[in-house]
């Protein structure tokens, strides 16, 4: 089973997360985590941090929406 990709960003010391096509938002790193954890109880969640560097290639790509 492939491991699900999660899609955040780190905005003003708030995380948002892209779940499902929905936006999720988080005060900490922390509680983000949490919430990927329960929603992947196996533990092979991947997380891929959206900057300035990538955001034009994972949007290229079709990731977001």
């Amino acid at each position: 089973m492939t491991a699900p990709t999660f899609y955040y960003e780190l905005i003003n010391g708030t995380y948002y997360l892209m779940d499902s096509g929905s936006i999720r938002e988080f005060r900490s790193q922390y509680e983000m985590g949490a919430f990927v954890s329960d929603a992947v109880p196996e533990g092979n969640a991947v997380m891929v941090e959206v900057t300035r560097d990538n955001w034009q290639e994972l949007y290229d790509s079709g990731v977001f929406f």
